[in-house]
């Protein structure tokens, strides 16, 4: 019975410090790519991340919609030589 209670106490103390130097891990890539300083900030994480998505999208689109204008203007400018 001791020695069950031995490992059980062995294998949370081994969880734990996993767990605590992933933590202090991703707190460190945190700091390195973003305004943030630690995980603990939940909403400064989510705002950062939505911000971060927001960004992705435009610079993603806007490209798109350049290209769309360009071959707009391409097709009207052909119409019009053509009249």
């Amino acid at each position: 019975m001791l020695n069950s209670a031995d490992t059980s106490v062995s294998d949370v103390s081994t969880s734990f410090k996993r767990l605590q130097a992933e933590r202090l891990a991703a707190d460190a890539v945190l700091r390195e790519l973003s305004p943030l300083q630690t995980m603990q900030d939940i909403d400064g994480l989510r705002d950062y991340l939505q911000n971060l998505g927001l960004k992705t999208e435009v610079h993603i689109r806007l490209p798109c919609n350049v290209y769309s204008d360009v071959l707009f203007m391409d097709r009207f400018l052909k119409m019009r030589s053509n009249v």
